[in-house]
C-alpha cells in the first residue's frame, strides 16, 4: 500500500516540471522560444490563461542567445517537445 499523500507528491512534481499529465487533453500545442531569459517567457506565459483550460498547451523558452542561436534552439526544441508529446507541435513563434 502507498503512503499516504503519496500520489500528491507526485503530481506537484510533474507540474513543477511544466509537463502536462495527459498531452492528449490539449487541442493546441505552441512552443515560443524567445532571446531573454527571464521577461519575454514570463509575457507569454501569460497567454494560457486568456484561453479555456485544457485547450492550449504552452512551452516558453528563454535562451539568451543572440538571434541565429535563438533560431537553432527553436528548432531543436521543436523536435523534442514533439517526440514528448507524441504529435507535431502547431506552432512555433521565435521572439
Amino acid at each position: 500500500m502507498a503512503k499516504k499523500g503519496h500520489a500528491k507528491g507526485r503530481s506537484r512534481r510533474l507540474e513543477k516540471e511544466g509537463r502536462p499529465e495527459r498531452w492528449k487533453a490539449y487541442k493546441q500545442y505552441f512552443l515560443i522560444v524567445c532571446e531573454d531569459t527571464v521577461t519575454e517567457p514570463a509575457y507569454f506565459k501569460k497567454f494560457k490563461s486568456l484561453f479555456p483550460e485544457n485547450t492550449l498547451f504552452l512551452r516558453t523558452v528563454g535562451t539568451g542567445n543572440d538571434p541565429f542561436g535563438v533560431i537553432k534552439t527553436a528548432i531543436q526544441k521543436r523536435r523534442d517537445l514533439s517526440e514528448e508529446a507524441g504529435r507535431e507541435i502547431d506552432f512555433t513563434w521565435v521572439v
